[in-house]
């Protein structure tokens, strides 16, 4: 789901250009185990039949099934083998569905928010679950802090902005400026489809800061 190769650069929205990243104290946000704010993680299981889902936790918990372009909640079950009737994909059992809530979420590496910082990307709130499957195979996770919804370091430990990158460009906006202008050179990486995608990206986000700049340089001359 996380694919970059059928993203189309010129499709990317701009609405995340100038986010900068904010210090987080994750033990402070989570702190209230009543307040509002949370977190939302996707992980792959493969179940006894040897069939792949990718599964959310909310908070730690199990919360959703996600098949591809919707968001499936426990109690919708019947919606969802509707879905998979119409793709002509085998039926799953009520019984198998509520199993795959039964897993438990650290046992498949589901951590949560573990480096202190914010990247603000709002449009997460639309859909947070989904929106979380689609980063299933970055290090980050989905954050709501008071409304304000972002991603999270999953890790640490090395500079993890190809991951943010990505991360941007998984829910269809481009990078900020602030990760396109220091994407860090790897020996490992800028060597693929993917990676060329990601290079794009970036260069895009500073051709059109490049491009605002301008403009408002000319603003101002104007005075």
């Amino acid at each position: 789901m996380t694919n970059l190769l059928g993203i189309d650069v010129a499709d990317l929205q701009a609405g995340s250009l100038f986010n900068v990243t904010v210090r987080a104290d994750w033990d402070r946000v989570f702190a209230d185990i009543d307040g509002d704010n949370t977190w939302w993680e996707a992980f792959t299981h493969t179940d006894d039949n040897g069939d792949q889902w990718t599964l959310v936790a909310s908070g730690g918990i199990v919360a959703a099934v996600v098949l591809l372009d919707a968001t499936y909640m426990r109690h919708e079950y019947g919606a969802f083998s509707a879905a998979l009737e119409t793709r002509g994909e085998p039926a799953v059992t009520e019984s198998d569905f509520e199993d795959l809530f039964d897993i438990e979420p650290h046992e498949v590496g589901v951590i949560g928010p573990q480096f202190g910082e914010f990247y603000e990307c709002q449009i997460l709130d639309r859909n947070p679950e989904l929106f979380a499957a689609k980063v299933v195979d970055l290090n980050v996770c989905i954050v709501d802090i008071d409304g304000k919804y972002g991603f999270a370091l999953t890790g640490a430990g090395e500079d993890l902005s190809w991951d943010i990158v990505a991360a941007y460009m998984a829910v269809g906006q481009l990078p900020p400026f602030q990760f396109a202008r220091s994407l860090p050179r790897r020996a490992d990486r800028g060597h693929t489809t993917r990676d060329s995608a990601i290079i794009a990206a970036c260069i895009r986000t500073c051709e059109m800061v490049a491009d605002a700049a301008r403009s408002e340089a000319e603003r101002l001359r104007s005075w």
